[in-house]
């Protein structure tokens, strides 16, 4: 074989080389495009499942908690709107205050109880004590309620002074038992339960406890303690026999006090309860 046909067939097996190396990176460039379509369609769909799972969720859990909370709103504000337009009539009637101006008088009665409504249901929601707030709330609504009927009274009658009382305080019931159940709910069904119960079977302890934590900053189980110490000498972990055993020990003691202060052995000494400090008294004044 000459050199020239030599030279030539080097270079057609060079050519033939080079097309099967070009070929072969154009097949894997090909095969590595088809693997990211195919990972960016499998990404896609899997985003499209979870999506939807979340949707279904969502739905299942968040859904029945809006349409109750548009249900209750839609029940608070419906004695408050009809309250409103009763009490702007009023003032816009009766008192001759000018649209619409009248309706700063259902304002000025009406605002202060929901302020108060507005702060006790933030406050329980973050988890923190309303403190006085639905006390105030209830006494402004009695206020409201009462100048609401009296209007009312004026105006159409018994009946319709009691129905726009009704209508005061409904929206502020209802709101309430709202607020309730989102404490109940902060604080645990159970613990809400519990403390219902303490209040229907012991009535007496339970204002007790509540007048302690009035009175110093105790927390709820050390005032239901200490009741129950006031009352029977021992706490409401002892049995019913040590009950009602610490009980008549304790009127024993009651008896005895008192025939102790008419003898003029009981004297309070900077705030506190002395006994037995006459009797002392009288010793060293007959040693000396």
């Amino acid at each position: 074989m000459s050199f020239i046909a030599q030279y030539r067939a080097e270079r057609r097996q060079d050519r033939w080389v080079d097309a099967q190396i070009k070929q072969s990176t154009q097949d894997a460039e090909a095969r590595r495009r088809r693997e990211d379509r195919a990972e960016k369609d499998r990404r896609i769909q899997q985003r499209r499942v979870e999506r939807r799972a979340a949707r279904r969720v969502w739905l299942s859990s968040r859904l029945p908690d809006l349409g109750m909370a548009a249900l209750w709103a839609t029940m608070i504000v419906l004695p408050i709107s009809l309250a409103w337009q009763a009490q702007a009539l009023f003032a816009l009637e009766t008192l001759r205050i000018a649209e619409p101006f009248n309706h700063a008088f259902p304002a000025a009665i009406e605002t202060g109880a929901w302020l108060c409504a507005f702060e006790a249901h933030r406050r329980i929601r973050r988890g923190d004590s309303a403190g006085l707030l639905p006390t105030y709330m209830w006494v402004l609504a009695g206020a409201a309620a009462v100048i609401n009927g009296a209007h009312g009274l004026a105006d159409g009658g018994p009946v319709a002074g009691l129905a726009l009382a009704v209508l005061s305080l409904l929206g502020v019931f209802l709101h309430s038992i709202r607020q309730g159940l989102d404490a109940a709910r902060v604080s645990g069904n159970g613990h809400a339960r519990l403390a219902l119960w303490r209040r229907i079977r012991y009535p007496r302890l339970s204002i007790a406890a509540a007048s302690l934590r009035a009175a110093r900053e105790l927390t709820p189980a050390e005032a239901w303690r200490l009741a129950w110490i006031d009352r029977f000498g021992v706490g409401p972990d002892a049995s019913r026999r040590e009950r009602r055993l610490a009980r008549l020990a304790v009127r024993r003691d009651a008896r005895d006090d008192r025939k102790a202060v008419r003898a003029g052995d009981v004297v309070v000494v900077n705030g506190r309860v002395q006994k037995g400090f006459a009797r002392v008294v009288r010793e060293h004044v007959d040693r000396e």
